[in-house]
């Protein structure tokens, strides 16, 4: 017997194509982009630390790179809007300076929802 997927697809995940954009950034920008995110109306994305080096970073003694602690943004935005909110997360990230960071984007076959809650704001004590 042959199951019939809605449009929606199987488990509720919408058929439609999306685009994932990534940064890789110097560490605090992911902040000050999912708070440029924020104040356009999109919560549903993500940030993250790593560690990692780059060609060109200064080497330690024992001849390994050195390694920095690097923001991580991940936001999945429809095809219509990954231009516009690319620029955006471009300019808040500031990364139009040495060591500031790259992005890039990936298409998406679909991609499930995601949404994150209010946060109060800085400052404000929590209930």
């Amino acid at each position: 017997m042959t199951e019939r997927v809605s449009a929606l697809g199987r488990y509720g995940i919408p058929r439609e194509e999306a685009r994932l954009i990534t940064g890789v950034l110097y560490r605090g920008a992911g902040l000050k982009a999912l708070r440029a995110l924020k104040a356009r109306g999109i919560n549903a994305a993500a940030i993250y630390h790593a560690r990692g080096s780059s060609v060109g970073d200064p080497v330690q003694k024992s001849g390994l790179p050195l390694q920095y602690e690097k923001t991580i943004l991940k936001v999945v935005v429809p095809p219509e809007q990954c231009d516009e909110i690319l620029e955006l997360v471009v300019r808040a990230a500031d990364i139009d300076r040495p060591t500031g960071g790259f992005f890039y984007v990936a298409r998406l076959s679909r991609a499930m929802p995601h949404h994150l809650p209010d946060l109060p704001e800085e400052g404000t004590p929590r209930a």
